[in-house]
């Protein structure tokens, strides 16, 4: 089982009760490796899972607004998350590097790619599941940073 991890002590704390952790989206990859270096030092074993928001294409900026607004209506998330963390690309190896570079950097093993916004059609959708796993996550996987 995982936990959300959105602090270190929420991260040592997974690792204490043997769960693995989830990172949220938002978040840029500085302050994830500082939740996932806490939890290997607090002597997590679980996995080090990553929520991303990734788009192959012309990224509909207004449905991120929109996305990013429900977001901010939490809290002041704002001065919590910073910038839009998509990645968005009309070139697939461009994302597939992209991946590649965050896994590093941030210290995960394993991701978990979003596409919906608010608003999208059910068939933009399916084409970008599609998509992505037919030019993006295949690579991504056929080359996994660290193996």
């Amino acid at each position: 089982f995982r936990s959300a991890a959105v602090s270190v002590a929420a991260a040592t704390r997974a690792a204490s009760c043997g769960a693995g952790i989830l990172l949220e989206g938002m978040s840029g990859v500085d302050r994830l490796a500082r939740l996932t270096d806490a939890y290997d030092a607090a002597g997590g074993a679980g996995s080090k899972v990553l929520i991303r928001r990734v788009w192959l294409g012309d990224l509909p900026a207004d449905l991120v607004r929109r996305q990013r607004a429900v977001y901010d209506s939490y809290s002041n998330a704002t001065s919590l998350f910073g910038g839009d963390q998509t990645i968005a690309s009309s070139d697939p190896a461009e994302i597939v590097g992209r991946l590649a570079e965050l896994v590093l950097a941030s210290g995960v093993d394993a991701l978990n790619l979003r596409v919906q916004l608010p608003g999208m059609a059910p068939e933009a959708v399916s084409e970008q599941i599609e998509v992505l796993g037919t030019e993006v996550v295949g690579p991504l996987k056929g080359g996994w940073p660290g193996r």
